[in-house]
């Protein structure tokens, strides 16, 4: 038969024990804790851009193909607001604008969104890219050196057997097509 006197022991042990656990947990560094991810929305409304626009405004304008994504970043802008972008290496297979550029040459291509640091990020209205997709970009270069597509969705061209294939469908045509109104409005023809 147990005595009452150890039954208050073990349960003395117990608590004490069980105080100790919540107490160290409680200190844990903040990086032992799960927290859950900062949402961040964001909107982007774009003017209406057509191919002279796009032409003008863009840095550079190629083609290539996406090789691979990058760890998405967190920043601060000079307003203190958060903001999280991925970069995406892309192999150029021709440029249509600026000469630096070369074939065979990769750039990194910046775009918002993303996870990091415990920030989840979410950008409507940009221009989605995949691994291995091939495309034409008119991309525009910040005073920090990042490469972005211009106009969102307007600015990105999906290159499938023959076709530029852009968002807004009216835009769409065969990729000779818009190489070639592309050259004309650079007077490259």
């Amino acid at each position: 038969m147990i005595s009452t006197k150890k039954i208050k022991i073990v349960g003395i042990i117990t608590t004490i024990c069980l105080g100790i656990s919540l107490a160290m947990l409680t200190n844990l560094p903040s990086k032992f804790i799960e927290k859950p991810p900062i949402e961040l929305t964001s909107s982007a409304l774009f003017p209406e851009m057509n191919l002279d626009t796009l032409s003008t405004e863009a840095n550079y304008i190629i083609i290539g193909k996406i090789q691979k994504q990058l760890p998405a970043k967190l920043e601060k802008d000079k307003n203190g607001d958060m903001y999280v972008y991925t970069d995406y290496e892309v192999k150029v297979e021709k440029e249509l604008k600026n000469p630096l550029i070369n074939p065979g040459q990769t750039i990194i291509l910046s775009k918002l969104g993303g996870s990091a640091e415990g920030y989840n990020m979410t950008v409507y209205d940009t221009a989605k890219v995949d691994i291995g997709e091939r495309l034409l970009l008119f991309v525009h270069q910040d005073k920090n050196g990042r490469n972005w597509i211009i106009g969102g969705d307007q600015g990105k061209y999906s290159l499938i057997d023959g076709k530029a294939l852009n968002k807004d469908t009216l835009k769409s045509t065969t990729e000779e097509d818009l190489v070639n109104k592309i050259k004309l409005k650079l007077g490259k023809q």
